[in-house]
């Protein structure tokens, strides 16, 4: 990139990672530690109201997280792990097989 380049198309700053990444993660580690209102966490960039339903939504389908967003036995299993709550639940379930 030439530099007329780089200050015409690049961003000065990046944008923070809890604005661009899946929140599954982010969420599943506050359930675990006792937050259970997650909108209501003060966050210093809050992400977007989509960007969460997001990653409830994941956290249900993966059975981390009941139909009123509590955390089931499962979802305290999978928030042990270091890894994302999909590669979590594949883990467990090698466990079962």
């Amino acid at each position: 990139y030439t530099e007329a380049e780089m200050a015409k198309t690049m961003e000065t700053n990046t944008s923070p990672e809890i604005l661009r990444t899946n929140l599954s993660s982010f969420i599943i580690t506050l359930k675990a530690l006792g937050i259970h209102n997650i909108l209501g966490f003060d966050l210093m960039n809050v992400p977007s109201v989509q960007a969460l339903s997001h990653g409830l939504e994941s956290l249900y389908a993966l059975g981390a997280i009941d139909d009123k967003t509590n955390l089931t036995e499962l979802g305290g299993k999978m928030s042990e792990f270091a890894t994302e709550p999909r590669v979590s639940r594949v883990m467990l379930e090698s466990l079962n097989a």
